[in-house]
C-alpha cells in the first residue's frame, strides 16, 4: 500500500511539472508573437524621411490641383507630425477645397487641440461655419480670432460680413471701421475695400445715400475698385 502511495504522488508531481513545462511554453510563445507585433507595429511608422516625402508630395500636388491625391499625401505627413502646422493647414484647405466640410471642420479642430491659441485655425473654423450657415458660432470663432491676433485684417472682414448677414449692421460698420484704422491711410487700394464694403452695408440697410458717398470715397482711392463701380450702377 505504501509503494502504491508513493507511485502516486510521484505520477502527480510529473504531471504538475509536465503541465508547468507547457504553461511556460505557451507563455514564452505569446511573449514570442507579441514582440514580433510590437516590433512590426513600430517598423510600421514612418520616418522622418518618409514624412518629409509625403509632405512634399502632398503639397505639390495640392498646389497642381490635384487635390484627391493629394489629401492622403497631406493626411499622412499630418499623422506623421501632428506639431507640423503648415501641412496641417493644407490638409484643411484642400478638404474645403474639396467642399468636404466636415473633414476641414475636424481636420481644423484637431490644429486647435495641438494650438488652442492658434488665430489662423479659429478663423478657418469660421469660415466652415460660415459655409454651413452657422453664423452665431462663425461670429464667436471670428471674434476669438480678433482677440487672439488684433492685426489679422481678413479675419475683420470676414466678422463684418457674418454681422451683416445676421444684420446686425451697427457691428459690422464698427468692425470695418476698426479695421480701417489697423490699416491706416497709406495702403489706399485696402481702404478703398473697406469703403465699398461699408457701401453694401448701407445699401443692404436701405440708406442709399451714405452708400453712394461710401461707393464714391472708394472710388477716389482706387478708380479701379470694382465693388464701388458696381453699387453706383
Amino acid at each position: 500500500m505504501g509503494h502504491r502511495g508513493k507511485s502516486s504522488i510521484l505520477s502527480t508531481k510529473t504531471l504538475v511539472i509536465a503541465a508547468a513545462v507547457v504553461l511556460v511554453a505557451i507563455i514564452g510563445l505569446t511573449g514570442f508573437l507579441g514582440g514580433c507585433g510590437s516590433k512590426g507595429k513600430n517598423e510600421a511608422k514612418l520616418s522622418p524621411a518618409d514624412i518629409a516625402k509625403a509632405k512634399k508630395n502632398g503639397t505639390q500636388l495640392y498646389q497642381q490641383g490635384k487635390l484627391d491625391q493629394a489629401i492622403p499625401e497631406l493626411k499622412k505627413a499630418a499623422e506623421g507630425d501632428p506639431k507640423d502646422m503648415q501641412v496641417q493647414f493644407q490638409l484643411g484647405y484642400a478638404y474645403e477645397r474639396k467642399g468636404q466640410l466636415d473633414d476641414a471642420y475636424k481636420q481644423y479642430g484637431e490644429i486647435l487641440k495641438v494650438n488652442k491659441g492658434s488665430a489662423d485655425a479659429h478663423y478657418s473654423v469660421g469660415r466652415i461655419l460660415v459655409q454651413k450657415k452657422q453664423l452665431d458660432k462663425a461670429i464667436t470663432e471670428f471674434e476669438t480670432a480678433a482677440k487672439t491676433n488684433p492685426n489679422f485684417t481678413a479675419d475683420y472682414v470676414a466678422l463684418a460680413d457674418a454681422y451683416a448677414q445676421k444684420k446686425e449692421f451697427a457691428k459690422a460698420l464698427a468692425t470695418y471701421d476698426g479695421l480701417a484704422k489697423i490699416i491706416g491711410s497709406s495702403d489706399t487700394l485696402y481702404l478703398a475695400r473697406i469703403h465699398s464694403f461699408k457701401g453694401l452695408v448701407f445699401k443692404q440697410m436701405g440708406q442709399s445715400g451714405n452708400a453712394r458717398g461710401e461707393f464714391e470715397q472708394a472710388l477716389k482711392l482706387d478708380k479701379n475698385n470694382k465693388e464701388a463701380i458696381a453699387g453706383l450702377k
